[in-house]
């Protein structure tokens, strides 16, 4: 009896220390789960402007085309393509047939009218001659054509959406090829839209004489509207659903916990984005990188100091 009850001890010994290893085993087989890395940082309030980025390209207002008002021979060139001329200048001699014929005429016969002077109407830059000496030309045709480099503007096509937006007050930003910048002031709206593109042509009038080419392509950026004192958070931290109807950011509650908080978007620039419901404080924390993915309420951990 007495070594019955010996052996009966011995094998609850043996299972309490088999349970004892066992929930140990568990314990260490089940760390806590560590939280989804993040960057954070803090709401800024500042002005924010909303900017419309179109291409543009150069063109001259003011051009003088030269045509030949009869037929006739070209019997001298006084200029070349390039040349600047003035208002006045010579620009080329034109003969008749009549008078053409006369060259050939025997000495002492009645002679016939000589060349006739054509001069430039206005100043600027012989850009086009479309003739040699030598060459006839009949009534009507185009001869020469001038620009004037003064008249520069800047043409770009406005959807029409976005023309009754334009603030035509503040100047525009224009970009060359080069890289260089340079402002501009809305000089005239034509009172048209394109049929097949709907857009309305602006034109616009830099802010400093430059000398530019015509038919230079330009990137222009016109302002639309600005949020004054306006929440902004980075475009990084706003997610989205697959309609891109609802927003929401990553704010944290505790030093490693962060939730949900639907949004109402502003407008945009950049890489910033106006928060305009609900209200951000400057002393808030927001995720801008690592909340793609995170459930309404995650764990996280924090890799270094706020941005700011």
């Amino acid at each position: 009896m007495k070594a019955h009850r010996m052996h009966q001890c011995l094998l609850l010994s043996a299972l309490l220390l088999l349970l004892s290893c066992h929930a140990e085993q568990d314990d260490t087989s089940a760390p806590l789960q560590a939280g989804a890395p993040v960057e954070v940082t803090h709401p800024l309030h500042k002005d924010l402007t909303e900017y419309l980025d179109l291409n543009a390209t150069t063109l001259f207002m003011k051009k003088e085309t030269l045509r030949a008002t009869f037929p006739g021979f070209i019997d001298t060139l006084a200029k070349a393509v390039g040349d600047p001329v003035r208002a006045g200048d010579l620009l080329l001699r034109l003969k008749t047939r009549e008078a053409a014929a006369g060259d050939s005429l025997a000495p002492g016969t009645l002679p016939l009218p000589t060349a006739v002077s054509i001069c430039a109407r206005t100043n600027g830059i012989l850009v086009a001659l479309q003739f040699n000496t030598g060459d006839f030309v009949t009534e009507g045709e185009e001869i020469a054509r001038i620009a004037n480099p003064s008249s520069l503007r800047i043409s770009l096509n406005v959807p029409y959406e976005y023309a009754v937006r334009i603030d035509r007050r503040i100047p525009c930003e224009i970009l060359l090829p080069d890289g260089q910048k340079m402002t501009a002031v809305i000089h005239r709206v034509l009172p048209n839209v394109d049929p097949a593109t709907q857009t309305q042509t602006f034109l616009l009038q830099l802010q400093r004489a430059v000398s530019l080419p015509e038919n230079l392509n330009l990137s222009a950026r016109l302002p639309l509207r600005t949020a004054v004192g306006a929440t902004i958070v980075p475009r990084g931290a706003i997610q989205c659903d697959e309609t891109m109807r609802r927003f929401w950011i990553m704010k944290l509650t505790e030093a490693n916990t962060a939730v949900r908080v639907d949004i109402a978007k502003g407008i945009e620039s950049g890489d910033e984005v106006q928060v305009v419901a609900p209200q951000l404080l400057p002393t808030d924390l927001i995720i801008s990188a690592g909340a793609y993915g995170l459930p309404d309420t995650a764990r996280v951990a924090l890799s270094g100091s706020p941005h700011e």
